[in-house]
């Protein structure tokens, strides 16, 4: 006859195993703040890049405009470019970025990354809590 060692629990065949089930009501409570969360972030991420891609190429823009004006080679329209705000010398004939324009666009890029790092951090120390009750109601893998 075989020997059991723990005797005191049930072999596999008639052990009951038990099925903690989430009620309805609190998964759909839980899904919503986690899309309500999520689409923030996610809003609040695109702004950021948006905003920095649209400054980029505004500077660009501006750029390819006074270097279409000056290539007219009309003073009227260099003496306007200067008072704009563009560093054009007497023989300029087209126009860069000044490193004061570069300055500001890294700048703009460094804040955009910093507040995309930040909101992908958030998103992951957030999800402790719902990983960890997924995985105690026994799910083997989350879907992201």
């Amino acid at each position: 006859m075989k020997e059991r060692i723990f005797a005191d629990f049930p072999d596999r065949s008639t052990r009951v195993q038990r099925l903690v089930v989430l009620p309805f009501g609190k998964s759909v409570d839980i899904a919503y703040k986690s899309i309500k969360v999520r689409f923030f972030r996610s809003l609040i991420t695109t702004l950021s890049l948006v905003l920095a891609v649209s400054f980029l190429s505004y500077t660009d823009v501006s750029n390819d405009i006074a270097n279409g004006m000056l290539a007219g080679g009309n003073l009227e329209l260099r003496q306007t470019l200067i008072r704009a705000g563009f560093d054009l010398d007497p023989g300029t004939t087209n126009v860069a970025a000044s490193p004061k324009q570069r300055w500001i666009i890294l700048l703009s890029l460094l804040v955009c990354t910093v507040g995309i790092v930040n909101a992908q951090l958030m998103a992951v120390t957030e999800r402790f809590r719902e990983i960890g009750t997924m995985k105690c109601l026994g799910r083997s893998t989350i879907l992201c």
